[in-house]
């Protein structure tokens, strides 16, 4: 885009209308595109041909919804995803992922940010409750990469693992 070559993970729209939207803004592009090709950074996650996950045979993905949490948000926003059918939450927090205490069992729950920009880290304590990280990745990449592992896996250790290597 724009002569500009980004990775899919870092890039994501800045603006509804402008041309030059697509923006790597934290972590940069991968390269430039002038008289030839210049890379000059590279991806160290997992990706495209590297990928696990084989959807050839698979008519549907598994339902993940995003919830964009807020201050004293109520455990009826996990419920009634899990009662719709939702196999797997992204809950988009503040910062660093930050959750209610009221998030649902009986569904993958992955912590990740509304900010725009930054990693999730790692919490133990809430890793206890299976409520993963998300990393680097934002509430719709994180819900595209979650739907490819529940056709592998519901196990909140493997779901980590991928988050980690992809």
């Amino acid at each position: 885009m724009n002569d500009r070559i980004g990775a899919a993970r870092y890039v994501t729209k800045t603006n509804t209308t402008a041309p030059d939207t697509f923006q790597s803004e934290e972590m940069g592009f991968l390269g430039n595109i002038a008289d030839d090709i210049y890379f000059h950074n590279e991806v160290t996650k997992k990706h495209t041909i590297e990928t696990d996950f084989d959807i050839s045979k698979i008519d549907k993905l598994p339902q993940v919804d995003i919830i964009y949490g807020y201050q004293s948000d109520g455990r009826y926003l996990f419920d009634a995803a899990v009662k719709a059918g939702a196999k797997g939450i992204i809950y988009a927090g503040s910062g660093n992922g930050s959750i209610s205490n009221e998030a649902k069992k009986g569904a993958a729950v992955i912590r990740s940010s509304r900010t725009g920009s930054g990693i999730v880290t790692p919490n133990p304590e809430l890793e206890k409750k299976h409520l993963s990280a998300s990393n680097s990745l934002n509430p719709p990449k994180s819900r595209i990469l979650l739907m490819l592992e529940l056709t592998k896996t519901d196990d909140p250790e493997k779901i980590q693992k991928y988050f980690n290597e992809y």
